[in-house]
């Protein structure tokens, strides 16, 4: 429908679900030769972790897949209500709207971390909210996810030092 967000490996598109008519967050990687078999297999795994949470808020995962180009894509729940980022630039949040977000964070952290996924990109622009106030950590795509979940320690970017230099 429209475009949401761009990143540094990909663009993030308002959709419908054309079984029921709901609205999703489609993330496609960005097109690039000598990128697109590494971003496509960040994006599976991106999926994989995601889909092992189940938590209130962590996004979730409604489908994902490789396109005819090669390359990956996530369809999500859409959190309509913007990122953390976004709000903080409206101005300064009441202390009690602080200690709830603070915490609902600490929250999806925590459990992404007792399934053995660390999330390695942490900043407000990853944390998006709901219509409600309620925080959806997204954006796993430089996560380091343990054995649990892929049969032997994986990093998402390969060695390679990733990340926003400000909240490195």
């Amino acid at each position: 429908i429209e475009i949401l967000a761009r990143g540094g490996m990909g663009i993030v598109y308002l959709g419908r679900r054309l079984t029921d008519d709901l609205e999703v967050a489609i993330k496609v990687g960005i097109q690039s030769r000598k990128l697109d078999t590494e971003l496509s297999e960040r994006f599976a795994r991106e999926a994989r972790a995601l889909e092992s949470l189940n938590h209130p808020n962590i996004i979730r995962v409604l489908d994902s897949g490789t396109l005819a180009d090669g390359r990956g894509f996530l369809v999500t729940e859409l959190a309509e209500g913007g990122t953390l980022g976004e709000r903080l630039r409206r101005g300064a949040m009441p202390i009690d709207e602080v200690r709830r977000t603070f915490l609902q964070i600490a929250l999806a952290v925590g459990a992404a971390h007792e399934a053995g996924i660390l999330h390695r990109d942490l900043k407000p622009a990853n944390i998006l909210l709901d219509t409600a106030g309620s925080i959806k950590l997204a954006d796993f795509s430089l996560a380091r996810i343990d054995d649990a979940i892929t049969g032997g320690g994986a990093s998402l970017t390969g060695g390679n030092v990733f990340g926003t230099p400000y909240y490195l």
